[in-house]
């Protein structure tokens, strides 16, 4: 049965309820408008408690408690939303990481980012963590100089 889920996720054919009058339908993204104010939300299945995670408008299936706790706060898991048609994203997987660098006169000195599909993205303000359900006390140290090396994605507002 997960496998099914998770082809279906990946597929962009997904339609899970939500708990609590949630629907979240994970359609094709070309037929579906991106949902820009959905972003941030965490919205846990009722039946099997898969976790998703709405980023530039497109739910992210966030594979597992462990990847979930690596990045969000539990806190965050909203149940008392009405989500109509979202388009489907990537999943967020083990290899998603809240990063920062803390060398003196780095250029990305301090900056706080989420390392995701292969980029840095930017969380541009401590509102953008907060929004987004990042829990800061799971960010990581890294080398500036590795970091830096990192293609620039998207930002993170």
């Amino acid at each position: 049965m997960i496998k099914n889920f998770r082809r279906m996720v990946l597929a962009g054919t997904l339609t899970a309820s939500t708990g609590l009058g949630i629907v979240a339908s994970v359609v094709n993204a070309q037929s579906q408008s991106l949902r820009q104010d959905l972003n941030g939300l965490i919205l846990r299945h009722p039946r099997n408690g898969m976790i998703f995670w709405v980023d530039e408008g497109r739910i992210r299936h966030i594979y597992g408690m462990n990847v979930f706790d690596n990045l969000f706060n539990r806190s965050a898991i909203d149940n008392d939303i009405s989500v109509t048609s979202i388009a489907g994203g990537p999943p967020v997987t083990n290899k998603n990481r809240l990063v920062r660098c803390e060398e003196a006169n780095h250029p990305l000195n301090y900056g706080i980012y989420f390392l995701d599909q292969g980029t840095k993205r930017h969380i541009l303000s401590p509102e953008a963590m907060r929004q987004n359900n990042f829990n800061v006390s799971k960010v990581r140290n890294v080398d500036c100089q590795a970091l830096d090396a990192i293609p620039d994605g998207p930002d993170i507002q």
